[in-house]
């Protein structure tokens, strides 16, 4: 019989396994050339980058920080880089250009991530391509007439996306886009020890780590009801929280998964934990 002590807040760290940290190494030796993370939704792409940062942090031995966009079809470039704004001063009202989070991680040699790069209209890609070139990169702001912001030599482009043609609202990159990319790394199984995800989410209950342990092998020992590992992290919190494991996949799994898949899922997760 499943049980757990619900608590009012369950901490829980990351602890990569060997696949990442041999992932980790590859980012890093490749750095500051740019690199691109693919696959599925839920598997840690994010995490990932996020990781490397702090990693490259320690490597360089000062403040280096990672600044984000998600991207989208309606994702200006200006989005990117900044906009002029309206400011009040002394004398009136006056326009006043606004750094954005690329120009800023350009100019102070920090790391840029591109969330769902592969969503991002043609304009948006085309303007990154003078950022990413290997020889002469530099960033050009055309709404300030075409200035030239020289890009530092420790800044670092990532992007991540999701994998097209798989059922998401993706397009492929472009070809001359894709091509600045000097390191791809694919993640589409476990980065992180998930073993000890869900126990530090149960704060060390053995029994409940194992009874979602034993349903996590035998959702992935079907195709056809492969989790990633968010849905593992959420789920193992709704169960820390007192949610009933029926309760916690109807309403955090259901949404995501076609009728067949959630009802397959349904279907182990009522063998496992009963009703």
């Amino acid at each position: 019989m499943f049980t757990v002590t619900p608590v009012r807040q369950r901490t829980h760290r990351i602890v990569w396994n060997d696949r990442a940290e041999i992932e980790f190494q590859g980012a890093m030796a490749a750095r500051p050339k740019n690199v691109l993370v693919t696959g599925p939704h839920g598997w840690g792409k994010t995490e990932f980058c996020k990781e490397v940062a702090r990693r490259a942090q320690v490597t360089l031995g000062r403040e280096f920080k990672l600044m984000s966009v998600n991207l989208s079809p309606y994702t200006r470039f200006e989005d990117l880089i900044g906009t002029n704004y309206p400011v009040n001063t002394a004398n009136g009202v006056a326009i006043q250009w606004v750094k954005g989070a690329l120009q800023l991680a350009v100019e102070g040699g920090h790391m840029f991530l591109a969330e769902e790069i592969t969503k991002s209209n043609p304009e948006t890609q085309a303007r990154l391509h003078s950022v990413l070139d290997e020889i002469g990169r530099r960033l050009t702001i055309t709404e300030r007439g075409g200035e030239e912001v020289p890009v530092h030599p420790d800044f670092w482009f990532f992007a991540n996306s999701n994998p097209a043609g798989r059922g998401y609202a993706v397009q492929r990159l472009d070809p001359a886009l894709q091509s600045r990319f000097y390191w791809t790394i694919e993640i589409d199984q476990p980065f992180c020890d998930e073993r000890k995800l869900v126990e530090d989410i149960f704060g060390g209950d053995e029994n409940a780590t194992v009874h979602v342990m034993n349903w996590l092998e035998d959702l992935r020992s079907n195709a056809e009801t492969i989790i990633p590992t968010r849905d593992v992290s959420m789920f193992s919190k709704a169960l820390g929280r007192g949610v009933s494991p029926e309760s916690a996949i109807e309403h955090q799994l259901k949404p995501q998964y076609d009728g067949d898949k959630y009802a397959r899922i349904a279907a182990v997760t009522k063998a496992h934990f009963g009703s």
